[in-house]
């Protein structure tokens, strides 16, 4: 067993519990209503190069005052301060609330189950959300408890499956086609250390920083 291997199986034995507990508490959002569901959604918009943390007060601060409901794009980028790029980030949120807020109510969950599993719900987010890619739809559906055998390739996760000799080295750019091809080769090598997908961030993260979050 290559060293990169045996230190992620080992973390993997170590903090097993605590994912197995977080995959739980996702499957509840989605059980718990359309907000919850929704809140993912928009702090999977914010998450590219900026910190889950702070991401996720910022979330929970617009979803406290209602403005991720009603206000401007100019507000919603003040209240996106500490957020990179909160320009691009505050209309991304007014795109997204013009697709499923209705009556100033969000409606998300019978639209992703209406689009008929996972991969297919994913492949759609990821070509019809702005700010979205296959890395931010493959994580909104794992954190509403949708994440079975997807795959969430960040740089973190794609440096670590180079350590791994998964792949060869990290992309470039990543078009569908590639991430999909990586996606492929990663699912076979996490069956064979028999560490779930939808885990498998968990463990690197953990690595990182000795902790587990979103």
């Amino acid at each position: 067993m290559k060293k990169a291997e045996k230190q992620i199986v080992e973390i993997y034995k170590t903090i097993k519990p605590q994912i197995e507990e977080k995959i739980k508490l996702f499957e509840q959002t989605w059980q718990s209503g359309e907000e919850p569901v929704f809140k993912e959604m928009v702090f999977c918009l914010l998450t590219p190069q900026s910190k889950a943390e702070v991401c996720w007060q910022t979330i929970e601060e617009i979803f406290s005052d209602g403005s991720v409901y009603d206000a401007s794009t100019e507000y919603l980028a003040n209240k996106l301060i500490r957020v990179r790029f909160r320009n691009n980030k505050a209309r991304y949120i007014v795109d997204l609330r013009n697709k499923f807020v209705k009556n100033g109510k969000p409606q998300v969950r019978g639209f992703i189950d209406n689009l008929g599993g996972n991969l297919v719900a994913r492949d759609w987010l990821s070509d019809n959300i702005k700010g979205y890619g296959m890395k931010e739809a493959s994580h909104f559906l794992r954190n509403v408890g949708k994440g079975d055998n997807i795959a969430i390739l960040d740089r973190h996760i794609l440096r670590n499956l180079v350590d791994l000799e998964i792949i060869e080295k990290v992309p470039v750019s990543i078009s569908k086609k590639i991430y999909k091809d990586i996606e492929k080769k990663f699912y076979l090598y996490s069956r064979e250390i028999n560490i779930p997908l939808s885990h498998f961030d968990f463990v690197i993260w953990y690595n990182q920083t000795n902790r587990i979050f979103k």
